[in-house]
């Protein structure tokens, strides 16, 4: 009996430990994932041509480490609350655009390239 009891309690704590792990993991994905969709345009339409995006949080005043790179002209970024700098370069054009990310919110960000 007492064999089966101490089984029981380490079963019960792997499965309490397993609830508490999943979540603190759900509770971080939101908190952390703020789903922002980067646009290039031109002529108000999208660039359907290649295109790359680096995007700096505001902080980072050297723009060394991007917290995001897209190598395509549209699409989707994973950001934290804050505030950012997007650049976006299509051939010999760069233009950039500041931006703001609020927590539980999804954003488009649109950059005209004409």
């Amino acid at each position: 009996m007492a064999l089966r009891s101490h089984h029981s309690s380490t079963s019960t704590s792997k499965i309490i430990s397993l609830a508490i792990g999943t979540l603190i993991l759900l509770m971080a994905g939101t908190a952390a994932a703020n789903r922002i969709t980067l646009v290039a345009t031109v002529n108000n339409q999208s660039v359907l041509l290649p295109a790359h995006w680096v995007i700096f949080k505001l902080e980072d005043k050297e723009q060394r480490d991007p917290v995001a790179v897209l190598p395509r002209h549209s699409g989707t970024v994973q950001l934290s609350a804050g505030q950012y700098l997007a650049k976006v370069t299509r051939e010999n054009t760069t233009r950039h655009t500041e931006f703001r990310v609020e927590s539980n919110t999804d954003k488009t960000v649109r950059v005209a390239l004409d």
